[in-house]
């Protein structure tokens, strides 16, 4: 996805969720809770679209309160860091990660939740569809079902004779589970080995699995 058409789609969600909280409290400032799992990843990823908001008047400090919640690359946090979130009267949680979405999803049921660019929503049962996700939660998915599938292909092209990949993946990632079956099936099809999959523990949750032959 292009990196502006991105920002901009991701710009909507979040200023429609600011309009619906700013309607019933007239005066209030709105305030934003922001699940990251490293610190400072979605400010210095995505310091264009806070200068959107800042040239559309959302200035932090002054009409509109920011709260990054880092969860220090370890994702198992994320509920508690959730739950901070409520405690501090959020208007409006931005999950920069499926886990932290899935946090704060178990949460509250009435807070905007807006996903910052994360996975299969479907799959990982933050909305019921994208025609009709019903809820808490809107926001931009990066969603590209294939993907993993095409990588293998893309792989097996580049090397033909390849015939064992290793994945290395974050099985405690919600969003991994599929792409797993997903590339197991391609490298059915195109004779590929996949001898064992390993899970990451001492790094960040990716919202995608990455392969090494």
């Amino acid at each position: 996805m292009d990196r502006r058409v991105f920002l901009g789609a991701l710009a909507s969600s979040l200023l429609a969720a600011l309009r619906a909280a700013e309607a019933p409290q007239a005066g209030r400032i709105p305030r934003l809770c922001f699940l990251e799992l490293s610190p400072g990843l979605s400010r210095s990823a995505y310091s264009p679209f806070f200068q959107s908001l800042r040239d559309l008047g959302y200035v932090d400090g002054q009409t509109i309160a920011i709260d990054y919640l880092s969860a220090d690359g370890q994702a198992e946090r994320f509920p508690t860091l959730a739950a901070d979130c409520v405690r501090l009267k959020a208007d409006i949680v931005v999950a920069t990660t499926t886990l932290a979405a899935q946090a704060a999803k178990r949460v509250t049921r009435t807070v905007p939740i807006v996903m910052h660019g994360l996975g299969d929503p479907v799959e990982t049962g933050l909305v019921m569809s994208l025609a009709r996700p019903g809820g808490n939660v809107t926001g931009v998915s990066m969603m590209s079902p294939g993907l993993a599938t095409k990588r293998l292909e893309l792989l097996k092209e580049a090397l033909p004779r390849l015939s064992r990949v290793l994945v290395l993946s974050d099985l405690g990632d919600s969003i991994a589970a599929s792409q797993l079956r997903e590339l197991e099936r391609a490298a059915h099809s195109l004779g590929v080995n996949l001898p064992m999959t390993f899970r990451l523990r001492s790094t960040p949750a990716p919202e995608s699995a990455s392969m090494d032959s």
